[in-house]
């Protein structure tokens, strides 16, 4: 009786440490710059990438777009010139 407890708690743990090996080893991570294309409006400077939400959804979607995971942004606002985008996603494990 023993015997085929110990035999259940060995293959729980062997599933449990299988599935977080699986869940924490990340992909290989892939960045690309998406570029702010602005320039003066009125006295102002418009952007295409305004802040750092937008910076965070265009990332989001180019990722899905190129079947990667997204992982994180680069968002750096300049006074001078276009603001900096830079976009990280992974591959994804399983495809």
């Amino acid at each position: 009786m023993i015997k085929n407890y110990l035999t259940w708690v060995f293959i729980a743990v062997l599933v449990i440490l299988i599935v977080a090996f699986l869940v924490l080893i990340p992909g290989k991570e892939k960045s690309f710059e998406i570029k702010d294309r602005c320039g003066p409006i009125m006295n102002l400077i418009s952007h295409t990438i305004q802040d750092e939400s937008v910076c965070k959804t265009r990332c989001k979607s180019q990722c899905e777009t190129m079947e990667l995971r997204y992982n994180r942004i680069e968002f750096q606002e300049r006074e001078i010139g276009c603001y900096s985008c830079a976009c990280f996603c992974r591959e994804s494990l399983f495809g």
